[in-house]
């Protein structure tokens, strides 16, 4: 293999004339993907003067890997460009040892910015001057919450923050060091001969389970430190009204008792949320719907400050019993249920629940249909009245601001004014870009920018237009953040070996910022090819093979297919560039180690069966693969993670084609998985304790056994790999973490195999999750695949020229 890899490379270079510093590349490994960066938000203030980048360090420099993916903002990165006189760009804070940093909103007149500090296992909430760097930190810790809002700005001297205890329960932070800290001060008072016990409820022992203390809301003066305590409670959001006079709240509330006969998907909520609104200036607090349960997506603001939308349903009722509701700044509420448009929901496939609906200017309007009795009761855009708005059914309204909305679909952008006349802005094709796009913290929808009659860029494969200037954008070129007062872009552009380049446009010309992994220029590129084949329904699919760059074409490789149910791969996938930090099942790591890899393609329809003819599709598409030459389809590896793991192991009961099996953190047996109760529910149960909080993912996510195990057991049985484990001909890897949600699984699967004595691996990798993300465990981890690997398919002997699978 390497004489040959060697003899294709001096090849390569005598037909190309390529330099030897060109031909100098090597295999994909483990440290490269260890040494990647990666580019997080790049953001422009309001006032358009200042660009952030945010990135992060290599993976390798962590200060520590008990964070989970909260590892990433301890790697985290900020650096700064004034685009008054654009320069390199200059790091925003002074690095300091074992510190990440995290941007948040700016302030209104863009002079300031929220950052977060992630020191150690606290995250430190502060303000930083973007003209000087000096930061000024607060005390106080807040999680950048991801799913709403945290931190924001009232002013530009006062700041709004969900603020939390010092080492409370944390919804982010609990996937890591918090599971570990709590079991070893567990231990520790065994060992004293204490009492060391975890008790949980549930009926009318609920009420026993730990709830969250001392978080609050709290409003700070930033000159002058000042701290004001607004709201206690359980806070997961808030959104402060144009004008700052009020502020609306999230705040969870009872326990929802959920029964048998009820749907539980992955995003069935645990706990009521209760709407709250705050006088921010007498600090009074005001119920406008005391027993009702809030659709937290749903907030949203009139431009003028005075009304706020909110979807509600009454306790103990679905959400197809809620309504609308409008209410005024002092908290009094108007159900919406009698108006002539009724809202339509959408619900996704892990459960959760959309409602379309905003204000154009004065104007509410909402997606849905006519109230019963109607000429029509087709969903569509509408005005409360009932008329419709002329906006695509499939829109989005991503802009409401006093001069109208802004609605963006496959057909184009319209915007619909103060006098309801409909303007299309752009055909199909183009979207919205605001001049930069959120950082964490920063709700993302209806939210105004600059004002005027068009507050963004209109974006399209090609060109970036505002007005009547334009920009060009090239192929693989992606926006970033755009300054219309400028006339500036931020570009990122991707080279084929993964090596990306930020840089300022301006219709004078490119300036580059900064290169992110140029190292990876010197490693193998694999050829990709698309593989055309026909999927189970007959609908047209494709699937992706990669093989090392230099292998020559009539070398008949070993191939791993990398599974991952209900994906479908319209183009290459993500997470097989060079430049993702994919840890787990890593195709560019396969392929370095000598391997042809099919990234396939395998939808999985909302009623199918997960299980379904899984080995059949695999196959088919490996041999539609072997097809054009370059692989061999009697050595055929299925390595897959998470539900691929399951897909992995399930493949291996239905053929026995399969040289070798690789499963990372797999699901073995439905019914005992969605029994299972993760640690970081019971024991940091304070965020909400969900008994069942794997029974959604069975039930109605990915599992799809459409009910609790009594419904159908025969549904559970013939879709868990455990209950044809003697099927199993191929040797099996086990990979697991012993901090993942139910790391049993690896351990069930292990003992059904030893018991029939057969091949088998098991591997717990401890204060791991559902992940391996530490660099002593990866390199081992890969290590020993590998290995396994090779000693597998040694006793598989290559298939012969012309011979059939």
């Amino acid at each position: 293999m390497l004489k040959r890899r060697v003899a294709a490379i001096a090849l390569s270079c005598l037909l190309t004339g390529a330099t030897a510093v060109q031909a100098a590349t090597r295999p994909y490994r483990i440290d490269d993907l260890l040494d990647l960066r990666t580019l997080g938000p790049t953001v422009i203030d309001p006032s358009q003067r200042w660009l952030v980048i945010a990135t992060t360090a290599p993976w390798s420099q962590a200060p520590r890997y008990d964070l989970d993916w909260a590892t990433f903002e301890a790697l985290g990165e900020l650096a700064l460009v004034d685009l008054n006189a654009p320069g390199p760009p200059r790091p925003l804070l002074s690095p300091e040892p074992g510190v990440g940093y995290v941007a948040g909103p700016f302030s209104p007149s863009g002079e300031k910015m929220v950052v977060f500090r992630l020191r150690g296992h606290t995250r430190e909430i502060g303000v930083v001057a973007l003209a000087t760097g000096k930061a000024q930190w607060l005390g106080l810790e807040v999680e950048p919450a991801p799913w709403g809002r945290s931190a924001q700005w009232r002013g530009d001297d006062e700041l709004l923050a969900i603020v939390r205890p010092p080492g409370a329960a944390s919804r982010g932070l609990g996937y890591g060091w918090q599971v570990q800290d709590r079991l070893l001060t567990l231990w520790a008072s065994a060992a004293r001969g204490e009492a060391a016990v975890t008790a949980l409820g549930a009926g009318r022992y609920a009420p026993m389970n730990p709830r969250l203390k001392g978080e609050r809301l709290v409003a700070l003066t930033v000159s002058s430190g000042a701290v004001r305590d607004l709201v206690d409670g359980e806070i997961i959001d808030l959104e402060i009204a144009p004008g700052g006079r009020v502020a609306a709240v999230v705040v969870e509330g009872e326990t929802i008792a959920v029964t048998a006969a009820d749907a539980v998907t992955p995003s069935t909520p645990w706990r009521r949320r209760r709407l709250k609104l705050v006088d921010l200036a007498s600090g009074d607090i005001r119920d406008p719907l005391p027993h009702a349960d809030l659709l937290p997506t749903s907030l949203v603001w009139s431009p003028d400050g005075r009304r706020l939308l909110a979807f509600a349903r009454p306790d103990g009722r679905d959400w197809a019993s809620g309504s609308l509701h409008e209410i005024d700044a002092q908290g009094v509420a108007r159900d919406l249920a009698a108006a002539a448009v009724t809202p339509s929901l959408t619900t996704a496939r892990d459960g959760q629940v959309t409602v379309r609906a905003g204000f154009a200017a004065d104007q509410v309007v909402v997606f849905g249909g006519r109230a019963a009795g109607a000429a029509t009761d087709a969903p569509a855009w509408r005005r409360l009245e009932g008329d419709l708005v002329g906006a695509p059914d499939a829109a989005r309204l991503e802009v409401n601001d006093p001069s109208g909305g802004i609605f963006v679909s496959g057909e184009g952008v319209v915007r619909l004014g103060p006098t309801g006349a409909p303007q299309r802005l752009a055909g199909s094709g183009f979207r919205l870009q605001r001049p930069s796009e959120p950082a964490i913290g920063v709700r993302p929808q209806l939210t105004p920018t600059a004002g005027g009659p068009l507050c963004c860029a209109l974006l399209s494969a090609s060109a970036l237009r505002l007005g009547h200037r334009a920009l060009p954008l090239k192929a693989g070129e992606a926006l970033l953040a755009y300054a219309p007062a400028h006339g500036m872009a931020v570009i990122e552009e991707h080279e084929p070996s993964g090596v990306s380049t930020v840089t300022l446009r301006t219709s004078h010309g490119d300036r580059p910022l900064l290169t992110l992994n140029p190292q990876l220029a010197q490693i193998d590129r694999p050829t990709v090819q698309a593989i055309n084949h026909i999927g189970p329904g007959g609908e047209a699919l494709t699937s992706w093979l990669y093989r090392p760059a230099h292998a020559p074409l009539d070398e008949r490789l070993p191939v791993i297919i990398v599974p991952y149910p209900g994906s479908i791969y319209a183009a290459p996938p993500a997470m097989a560039q060079p430049q993702y930090p994919q840890f787990s099942a890593s195709i560019q790591a396969m392929v370095g180690e000598g391997y042809a890899v099919i990234a396939p393609s395998l939808p999985l329809p909302a009623e199918a069966e997960p299980g379904a003819a899984l080995a059949k599709s695999m196959l088919e598409i490996v041999d539609k693969a072997a097809e054009t030459g370059g692989l061999d389809a009697n050595r055929v590896v299925v390595w897959g993670q998470s539900f691929g793991g399951y897909a992995a192991l399930l493949a291996a009961t239905q053929s026995e084609r399969f040289s070798a099996v690789v499963a990372s953190a797999p699901v073995s047996d439905l019914a005992s998985f969605w029994a299972a109760v993760p640690p970081q529910v019971s024991l940091i149960a304070e965020p909400g304790l969900p008994v069942a909080a794997l029974a959604g993912w069975a039930e109605s996510g990915q599992g799809r056994m459409l009910g609790p195990p009594w419904r159908d057991p025969e549904r559970w049985r013939r879709n868990s790999p455990l209950w044809a484990a003697q099927r199993i001909k191929a040797p099996v890897m086990l990979i697991q973490g012993d901090i993942d949600a139910d790391p049993s699984q690896s351990a069930m699967m292990f003992q059904a195999l030893a018991r029939q004595n057969k091949d088998a691996v098991w591997l717990t990798y401890h204060g791991e999750g559902h992940v391996v993300i530490g660099p002593g465990n990866l390199r081992d981890l890969y290590s020993r695949a590998f290995a396994f690997l090779a000693d597998s398919l040694a006793a598989t002997p290559p298939m012969r020229e012309g011979a059939p699978p």
